[in-house]
């Protein structure tokens, strides 16, 4: 492992076993979710949620070195695909069961985590290879402090940004639908049917990785706004789902690391993975 990975990685797992003590000292009374210091315990779970990726990314980079080369020499977007529809059904499960059963949302919570960290080795090997380990923990730190500062701001004025929560969701998901639409029609019409210049390719995809970072930016708004409703509405250990709102907020944060990683590689860069929840 390269000492700047290995640094990382105790770093990282340093920090999810303070931040795991603290969610389940936290969020846990009489063996059931508490409403009590809801957006603590939210962020919280996200915090163990991005030290468990990014550990388990340095993990399988570290079992199969060379995961990203023979996944694009075999069936890489058959790959893709399957992860991304047990991307998909893992989120639905986090979002049917209830925060009573903590052990299997727990395992699903684990599952889903575990599968978008072979989905992002790929992303980090590449860059790993570009010896590019110092822009991908700058560009994490960026994205930390961009959650940080919304989170303050919607905390403190709640409807200084958006006053009416729910009624964004609409256009939202369209934005998203269009952004992933864009995303996926070209790979698979250059992959299947036609050859596409490459130039105009990593142009598209810069592009389309600026709107990514404008649109993420504001979900990220938008969910913190959700989670501060939340805590004020959570009367009961149904309403405590810590883990559906840090899994919400974590693919939103995955996505917008993506797409500022993208922009700041120049339209040379090659990352094209988007997710939604």
């Amino acid at each position: 492992m390269h000492p700047n990975e290995l640094a990382f990685f105790i770093t990282s797992l340093g920090i999810l076993i303070i931040s795991s003590i603290f969610a389940l000292m936290s969020s846990i009374k009489d063996g059931k979710p508490t409403c009590e210091k809801y957006i603590l315990n939210s962020y919280l779970y996200l915090t163990v949620s991005i030290a468990l990726l990014i550990c388990l990314i340095l993990l399988f980079n570290l079992m199969f070195p060379n995961y990203t080369q023979n996944m694009f020499q075999g069936f890489g977007l058959i790959l893709i695909i399957i992860h991304l529809a047990l991307s998909f059904l893992f989120i639905y499960l986090i979002n049917k069961i209830s925060p009573l059963n903590v052990h299997t949302k727990r395992l699903v919570w684990l599952l889903f985590i575990a599968n978008f960290a072979f989905l992002l080795l790929p992303v980090i090997q590449i860059n790993f290879m570009l010896k590019q380990h110092g822009m991908l923990l700058s560009t994490l730190l960026i994205v930390i402090g961009i959650v940080a500062v919304i989170t303050l701001i919607t905390y403190l004025k709640p409807d200084f940004i958006i006053k009416n929560s729910s009624g964004w969701t609409p256009y939202i998901v369209a934005a998203l639908i269009i952004l992933i639409l864009a995303s996926l029609i070209p790979s698979i019409v250059c992959h299947f049917f036609i050859s596409c210049n490459a130039n105009y390719l990593n142009s598209l995809y810069y592009y389309l990785a600026i709107a990514g970072v404008i649109l993420f930016t504001f979900i990220i708004i938008y969910r913190t706004k959700i989670i501060v409703e939340n805590a004020a509405k959570c009367k009961s250990p149904e309403d405590a789902d810590y883990i559906k709102e840090s899994s919400g907020m974590l693919i939103s944060m995955i996505n917008l690391f993506l797409d500022i990683l993208r922009v700041r590689q120049g339209k040379g860069g090659a990352g094209k993975f988007r997710f939604r929840r």
